[in-house]
């Protein structure tokens, strides 16, 4: 570097580069001659080809490439369960299709010591519940019904007379389990239902 005069910066010499084309590189072997076939550019050891752009590599190791940005996940998770709620839908629907087009017997009985005993029990048309009422003046009663008409969610209601006793309502829907309810006493009430 030569001397710099008060008040000024310290110019570099001709052959020390520090901008321009020729900054970082090494600077030339001594001799001021070039090995055959280098352009003057970082070449790594062992005869291995330098990275692009001719420079050294990175200080802090290779450059990291970001991964891809991640797909969303809650669209395909609406979509499947979308599916599952109309698949679930279409079940019910087939069942319900299936109960009300297939012929059910339903057996409805009441037993007991009680007379005079109102019983209410439902009959089925055009996929509609309908309430028939009798009087049973002893016990026990009987009644059997084939429907391809049945609903679920009928009840059968039994009411005893004044002078009381015991009573026990039973509904078989089908070969299915049988729903029973009992009234003990004067103007008392049983209901057998969920069928």
């Amino acid at each position: 570097m030569s001397e710099p005069t008060p008040g000024q910066e310290p110019r570099p010499e001709r052959n020390e580069p520090d901008r321009g084309e020729d900054a970082g590189q090494q600077p030339h072997p001594a001799g001021g001659s070039l090995p055959p076939g280098s352009d003057g550019r970082y070449a790594p050891p062992g005869g291995g080809y330098a990275p692009a752009g001719g420079g050294p590599p990175h200080p802090h190791g290779p450059l990291h490439v970001p991964p891809p940005p991640k797909r969303r996940k809650w669209p395909w998770i609406v979509l499947v369960s979308g599916l599952v709620f109309l698949g679930a839908i279409a079940g019910i629907a087939t069942a319900v299709r299936n109960d009300t087009t297939k012929s059910v017997t339903v057996r409805y009985s009441v037993t007991g010591t009680a007379r005079d005993v109102i019983i209410a029990y439902p009959t089925w048309r055009q996929q509609t519940i309908f309430t028939r009422k009798v009087t049973a003046n002893t016990l026990p009663w009987h009644k059997e019904l084939t429907t391809n008409e049945f609903v679920k969610g009928g009840t059968l209601t039994i009411t005893l007379g004044a002078g009381g006793g015991t009573a026990t309502c039973s509904v078989v829907v089908g070969n299915g389990t049988s729903h029973t309810a009992t009234a003990t006493g004067p103007h008392a009430t049983a209901t057998c239902k969920g069928f």
